[in-house]
């Protein structure tokens, strides 16, 4: 329903639509996609993931595909303490690590990585198993 689209974000989404309509395709509507498209066919950066995902939710999609490596943040860290012995000492160690929970998960929509447009393809047009 979108009357202006910009930005490189929609450039995988728009790309799967160029497929879709050379190859006589029919786009699954409960799909909804963001990230740049290079060249390579590979799916690249897209920021705010978490606000398009809700979007997406209000949308009435089900899935929200996003750019490999961005379907979870950060929410905390967690503190870890290892403990070990070298010889006649004992020594700890003390660590924070990240504890990512899955962006969609709050939000009631399935979020996917994809990394190729051919990945893609393969939950946006339906009956389709590789571009």
């Amino acid at each position: 329903n979108a009357n202006v689209i910009g930005g490189q974000s929609a450039g995988s989404t728009m790309a799967v639509a160029v497929v879709a309509g050379l190859w006589n395709k029919t786009i699954n509507p409960s799909v909804i996609m963001t990230g740049s498209i290079k060249e390579d066919g590979t799916v690249g950066e897209a920021g705010a993931i978490k606000e398009k995902a809700r979007a997406a939710k209000e949308a009435n999609a089900t899935m929200f595909l996003v750019p490999a490596g961005l379907g979870s943040e950060v929410k905390n860290y967690k503190r870890e303490k290892k403990c070990g012995n070298y010889k006649d000492y004992k020594y700890c160690e003390i660590s924070y690590v990240e504890d990512k929970q899955q962006i969609g998960k709050n939000l009631g929509i399935e979020i996917v990585e994809v990394a190729t447009l051919e990945d893609a393809a393969k939950y946006y047009l339906e009956d389709e198993k590789t571009v």
